[in-house]
C-alpha cells in the first residue's frame, strides 16, 4: 500500500491511511488478536453478530410493511372503500 504525503500536510495523510487499514479491516483483525479467545468464546462472538444482523434485517422488514400499510391506507381512504387492514400476529 503506498501513500503519498501532499504539502507535507501528514494529519490528513493519516487519516487517508487509518480510513485505508480500517476498509481493509486490518483493525479488527489486530483487535481480535490482541487476546487469546477460546474456541467456545469465538462462536459465542459470532452467534452473538449474527444475531445482530438477524434483528437489523427484522428491523428493515417490519420498517417497509409499515410503509406498504400506510400507502395502503391512503389510497383506500381516497378511494372511499376505506376498510382497517387484518394484522396477522
Amino acid at each position: 500500500m503506498k501513500l503519498f504525503v501532499k504539502h507535507n500536510d501528514v494529519t490528513k495523510a493519516y487519516k487517508i491511511l487509518t480510513k485505508k487499514l480500517n476498509d481493509e479491516g486490518i483493525f479488527k483483525t489486530l483487535k481480535s488478536k490482541e487476546h487469546y479467545l477460546s474456541k467456545s468464546q469465538k462462536i459465542r462472538a459470532k452467534k452473538k453478530i449474527a444475531l445482530s444482523r438477524f434483528r437489523k434485517e427484522q428491523k428493515k422488514k417490519r420498517m417497509i410493511e409499515a410503509r406498504q400499510e400506510e400507502k395502503f391506507l391512503l389510497y383506500s381512504k381516497k378511494s372511499g372503500n376505506f376498510q382497517q387492514p387484518r394484522r396477522y400476529s
